[in-house]
């Protein structure tokens, strides 16, 4: 995302890179006679007596049933109370049990299958010349090839490609003022899932590889271009060379990190992380003036997860 982002800027300021029942029988009806015999009043008398009793053993029944359909009912409730009690609720507790989950994938190396591509949607370029941006975006990685071609990383690896890069750790993130909206629901599966969003910021920095500290609300859960390598970029001469002044900004807003693990094991079955970026260029190139801004769109998916 670093490359991509940089490529596009510089494209974009200086034209040099691109960037469910049943029913019983019904007892015989004794009829009037002149005369009636004590065996057939005893029948009937067993008959009535016998039906009786097996509507009372299946009202009995019925009873003990819904008796123990309620008691399983009530269980069902408590435990499904109990769960529900156990989740995280408040911003801290949700950033921690994420922070454990992603940081624990790292911890035992596992494996995982990554597709990430990105995309300037047309209808959020607004260029004095969007001629440029239309041929950057030719050069980033579309969503049908990024799922063709996965990345895939095996169990074992050193971690560097998961989330945060470079990283021992999976979220860096401590400060919850960063953090606009947390969320945590237990999913019909079992699963856990838990979606971060952070609030906008303006050039995030990334985390350097192998430090302790990020230096940017989303350099601790995601991986921003850097700002400086991209000023680097356009440093280069045949940049310098075509180029009055230029400044810019990148705006990185909407950032999000959805992931779903097993509570019980702690594996991760999924995590999808987004984060749109709005690009500000105003740039003085040798033939005219280059302003505008448009939108980044990046995507990272990770799945398979082998433990």
């Amino acid at each position: 995302m670093k490359k991509m982002l940089a490529l596009l800027t510089a494209a974009a300021l200086l034209l040099s890179l691109s960037a469910c029942g049943g029913k019983n029988d019904e007892t015989e009806t004794v009829t009037d006679a002149p005369a009636q015999s004590t065996a057939a009043v005893t029948d009937s008398t067993e008959l009535m007596t016998e039906s009786e009793s097996v509507e009372e053993t299946s009202a009995e029944k019925e009873t003990s049933e819904e008796a123990s359909t309620e008691e399983t009912s009530a269980e069902a409730e408590e435990t499904s109370a109990a769960e529900e009690d156990a989740l995280p609720k408040t911003t801290a507790e949700i950033l921690a049990a994420y922070t454990d989950v992603m940081t624990y994938a790292k911890t035992v190396k596992a494996g995982f299958q990554r597709v990430r591509y990105q995309s300037l949607p047309k209808e959020k370029r607004n260029f004095s010349n969007n001629t440029v941006i239309n041929i950057a975006a030719n050069f980033m990685t579309s969503k049908e090839k990024a799922e063709k071609n996965p990345e895939v990383y095996p169990k074992g690896n050193d971690g560097s490609a998961f989330p945060i890069y470079g990283n021992k750790k999976g979220c860096l993130l401590t400060d919850t003022s960063g953090i606009q909206s947390a969320k945590c629901e237990k999913l019909p599966n079992g699963n856990i899932r838990i979606v971060i969003t952070l609030k906008p910021e303006l050039n995030p920095e990334p985390t350097p590889f192998g430090a302790a500290k990020a230096p940017s609300y989303h350099g601790a859960m995601f991986g921003p271009a850097s700002k400086k390598e991209i000023d680097e970029a356009l440093n280069s001469k045949i940049v310098t060379a075509i180029t009055k002044s230029a400044d810019y900004s990148l705006k990185y807003y909407g950032s999000y990190s959805d992931l779903e693990y097993d509570p019980e094991t702690k594996h991760i079955k999924s995590l999808h992380q987004h984060c749109d970026v709005l690009v500000t260029a105003d740039a003085e190139l040798i033939f005219g003036p280059f302003k505008g801004t448009c939108v980044l769109v990046n995507e990272n998916y990770f799945s398979n997860l082998k433990y």
